[in-house]
């Protein structure tokens, strides 16, 4: 039973286009598995209820999906709300955060799963890759050890909620791009938890639109100066709990929840 968070900022195309090659069929290995798609701004909302609506209704699915939706627009922030909001409604006690964008290769969400425990977690290791080529890979996996690509740790992470709790959740004072999920493996570990990294591999796509909303080289250079003021700041922390311990709660509607149990009895009924 593993719940699985996806924050989601204005990433139709990149949450269809992942969904469709590969995460939909490694999802429904799972029949346990329930995913929470956390939206954080109300554009795109609408078309992507309407995808999963048609998913859903071919049967297709066979996990559970719920959606949530943050009715206020803002510009991009970090995802640290967002998740916060997938981790308090979780239905299961182990959760993974992935992004939309992210592909899990085959076994990779079981193997986060078995090294994820009351006093552990977990953590995989990703590689990036322009989505236009991955339609010309029949073998992910051999793709993935064979590609000359730099290989990044901390691919998606397993937790618990317990776990989440006692750390109170992501930091919601990042704001920026970087450091927010460093900073809560960080405060993992202060609390006690033992990180386990494993070779659980996930393949992270780099989108073409992305270049046209590229920032400034001073820009870059002042994100990544702020990155490295908050990694130190990470190192230095004295204590683990962030939040003051209120944490996921600036939204919360549902806007999509889909069962398959209950809607395949529901289309037999129909028929």
């Amino acid at each position: 039973m593993i719940t699985i968070i996806m924050p989601f900022y204005k990433k139709l195309k990149e949450f269809i286009f992942s969904f469709e090659h590969h995460n939909l069929k490694e999802f429904n290995q799972y029949p346990n598995l329930e995913l929470i798609i956390s939206v954080d701004d109300p554009f795109e909302s609408d078309e992507l209820i309407t995808y999963l609506k048609s998913k859903t209704r071919l049967s297709k699915v066979k996990f559970a999906i719920k959606v949530f939706v943050n009715e206020k627009a803002h510009t991009w922030r970090c995802p640290s709300s967002a998740i916060n909001v997938g981790i308090k409604q979780a239905r299961y006690e182990k959760i993974i955060v992935m992004s939309p964008e992210t592909v899990a290769l085959p076994q990779s969400i079981a193997k986060l799963l078995r090294n994820c425990h009351s006093t552990q977690f977990a953590f995989g290791i990703i590689k990036h890759m322009k989505q236009e080529n991955l339609a010309f890979i029949y073998d992910l996996e051999e793709f993935f050890d064979q590609a000359k690509i730099r290989l990044l740790p901390y691919g998606s992470i397993c937790f618990t909620k317990e776990q989440a709790a006692r750390v109170g959740g992501y930091d919601e004072s990042f704001t920026e791009w970087g450091g927010d999920d460093d900073d809560f493996r960080e405060r993992l570990s202060k609390a006690g938890y033992q990180k386990i990294p494993t070779f659980a591999k996930f393949l992270h796509l780099i989108f073409n639109n992305r270049n046209a909303n590229r920032s400034s080289e001073k820009e870059q250079l002042s994100t990544k100066q702020g990155v490295l003021r908050k990694m130190r700041q990470i190192i230095t922390k004295d204590h683990f709990l962030a939040n003051l311990g209120n944490y996921g709660n600036e939204f919360g509607k549902v806007f999509f929840d889909y069962h398959p149990i209950s809607h395949t009895m529901l289309q037999a009924c129909e028929a």
